[in-house]
C-alpha cells in the first residue's frame, strides 16, 4: 500500500521539470549539497530518490535551457557531458550520502531536460548521432515542463 505521495517542480532558467511518481524518499538540490561539501566535481542539478515496487530508484536530473539558436553540435556536447561526466561524478558525489541514508543497491537513471526545440534537432539529425544512442542505457531526455519519467529521446 502506498501511503505517501508528493509532486514537486524543479526550475532553473525558465526550464522546469515535474517530479511525480514512486513513493518519495528524498530530493536533494545538488547545487547546495556540492557547495557545502566543496567537492569540485561536475554534478547534476538534483537527485530524486524514490521507491517503486520495493526497489530504490535514484534519478540524476540535469536541466539545460539551451537557446533555440543553439547549434546541433553544442547540444550534442551537452549530451556527452551529461552522459560521460555528470552522471558518473554525481554518483561519486552522493555515494557516501546514500550509505548514510541506508540506500542499498539503487537503480540509477539519468534524465537530461532540454527545451522541445533542442529535442527536435536531435530527431532531425538522428542519423548523425546514432552512434551515441547506446550510451543512454538507463538515461533519457525529456523536455522542459514534462514529468521526469517521460522519455522523449531516445525512445
Amino acid at each position: 500500500m502506498k501511503l505517501h505521495k508528493m509532486k514537486a517542480e524543479y526550475e532553473e532558467n525558465d526550464c522546469k521539470v515535474i517530479v511525480d511518481r514512486g513513493e518519495p524518499y528524498l530530493i536533494i538540490n545538488l547545487e547546495k549539497f556540492s557547495a557545502l561539501n566543496s567537492s569540485g566535481l561536475s554534478h547534476c542539478d538534483f537527485i530524486y530518490i524514490s521507491y517503486e515496487d520495493g526497489k530504490c530508484k535514484v534519478l540524476l536530473v540535469e536541466l539545460k535551457n539551451v537557446s533555440h539558436t543553439t547549434s546541433f553540435r553544442n547540444i550534442l556536447s551537452e549530451i556527452n557531458d551529461f552522459l560521460d561526466n555528470k552522471i558518473p561524478q554525481t554518483k561519486t558525489l552522493i555515494g557516501c550520502l546514500l550509505n548514510v541514508l541506508r540506500v542499498r543497491n539503487p537503480n540509477y537513471f539519468g534524465v537530461l531536460v532540454l527545451p522541445k526545440g533542442a529535442i527536435d534537432k536531435l530527431w532531425e539529425n538522428y542519423a548523425s548521432i546514432v552512434r551515441i544512442v547506446h550510451k543512454f542505457r538507463d538515461s533519457w531526455i525529456t523536455s522542459c515542463g514534462n514529468n521526469v519519467w517521460r522519455k522523449e529521446f531516445p525512445q
